[in-house]
């Protein structure tokens, strides 16, 4: 089934059933890539791509568009659109560096009770774990998977699962009633030891980080599988799904 399951479905079964309306994408010109695939009958849908030419299109349009890795004004112009989102796809530049900001941007907009989908946190091989891009390159998923494990051992105002798709897609949900409380995690005794572990094994060096991040990659994504996935969002009946108003 895994094959079959991409971060878009997964969108789109998280909006069913949460019934979430409005969809962010956060993403730079050469990830996203299946923007067509989110579900208009559900979503209300939004794209902030940087690292995109004026130029550069892929027919389906971009609200927030900036050329360098610079997202600031996308994001100020975003905040006077009024645009409040209920999901959103981080599918980053994989450098460390900005798939930290695109997390800590879209979650601080991210409503109580709203998802983050974050793609590529579990890359399969070393060779597409370069901390930055070389030309030639068939395949990168970066570092964006150290910034998720960062990022979700970090904080306590969140819950997050991994699904086993598409390079990983990793579920985040900012918890109700948390508030601006989540800088300083809560961490269980038992997983203290590993994210000291995790932190160690990444000042060794990049091949020492993709090497314990292989070995321990469940307990460090809370990985599970899509039918588990499917098991824990269950799709609302057909006659309880809502129609999709007009665009805000």
């Amino acid at each position: 089934m895994s094959d079959t399951w991409n971060k878009a479905r997964i969108v789109n079964r998280l909006a069913e059933a949460h019934g979430y309306r409005r969809y962010l994408e956060i993403c730079a010109a050469v990830t996203g890539q299946r923007y067509a695939e989110i579900d208009r009958q559900l979503l209300s849908c939004r794209r902030l791509s940087y690292l995109t030419p004026g130029e550069h299109t892929d027919g389906l349009g971009t609200d927030y568009r900036s050329p360098d890795r610079d997202i600031g004004a996308c994001l100020a112009q975003l905040a006077a659109d009024g645009f409040a989102f209920d999901i959103a796809l981080v599918d980053p530049w994989h450098e460390y560096e900005t798939s930290w900001r695109d997390l800590n941007e879209a979650f601080r907009l991210l409503p109580e009770g709203g998802s983050l989908v974050v793609h590529d946190c579990l890359p399969p091989r070393a060779e597409i774990v370069a901390p930055y891009y070389r030309e030639g390159l068939p395949e990168w998923c970066g570092v964006t998977y150290q910034a998720y494990v960062d990022f979700v051992h970090g904080r306590n105002d969140l819950v997050f699962y991994t699904v086993d798709c598409d390079y990983g897609c990793g579920v985040i949900r900012k918890k109700p009633g948390t508030g601006r409380r989540g800088q300083r995690a809560r961490i269980a005794v038992s997983q203290r030891g590993l994210r000291r572990q995790w932190q160690e094994a990444k000042r060794a060096g990049s091949a020492e980080a993709f090497a314990f991040f292989q070995a321990n990659r469940v307990p460090l994504l809370d990985l599970i599988p899509v039918e588990a996935f499917l098991a824990r969002e269950p799709a609302p009946p057909p006659a309880a799904r809502s129609p999709l108003g007009p665009r805000p």
